[in-house]
């Protein structure tokens, strides 16, 4: 899939800021936003070169890698202050994360449809589908999450990269200390 196009009725489309900052801005860590039509909400990201996280690792996946996933999105967060947009405006979901096919570069995609979710409640179900797919001991990878789910409860932008520290710290107990942040290097699958 090249681009993925999403359409929102105007009530429910970001805002002017929003619109023109994802526009206007390579945000590191976020697809670049194309508009067809702003007054009709249409938008594309372009894909090309990525693949949906879903999609690699449908079967299975490593602590190291989920735990690239967690870094990401704390950068991701910390990118999208710097250009006012408000987090809540991210998708958490792993179908709209994507891992570059040569490079392991994770990117995200921010929605074109307002979400009544906090970025909390859509980071807690994100945790919740890494858990149902990680590798290892299913309560011990959930006991992980909660913990860090709880701590990141009270993160602001001074204090992420803490979290992203204590993910680390959580997930990383038995393998290697991931030494790229945001990218994925192994292949699982």
């Amino acid at each position: 899939m090249d681009r993925i196009e999403r359409q929102a009725s105007v009530e429910n489309a970001f805002d002017h800021v929003t619109y023109n900052m994802l526009f206007c801005n390579e945000i590191d860590g976020v697809f670049r936003l194309e508009l067809m039509g702003e007054e009709a909400g249409e938008a594309n990201y372009n894909t090309a070169g990525f693949t949906p996280l879903s999609r690699i690792f449908s079967a299975g996946m490593s602590k190291k890698t989920a735990v690239q996933v967690l870094k990401s999105l704390l950068s991701v967060w910390v990118n999208l202050d710097e250009y006012m947009i408000p987090r809540s405006e991210l998708l958490m979901s792993l179908s709209d994360v994507y891992v570059h096919d040569e490079s392991g570069e994770i990117r995200w995609i921010c929605g074109l449809q307002k979400d009544p979710r906090s970025p909390i409640e859509k980071l807690r179900l994100l945790m919740a589908e890494l858990v149902t797919i990680m590798e290892g001991n299913p309560e011990q990878n959930q006991e992980n999450m909660h913990t860090l789910l709880n701590y990141v409860k009270g993160v602001n932008r001074e204090n992420l990269n803490q979290c992203k520290t204590m993910a680390d710290t959580l997930l990383l107990q038995d393998i290697a200390e991931v030494t790229n942040n945001g990218r994925i290097k192994e292949s699982t699958g």
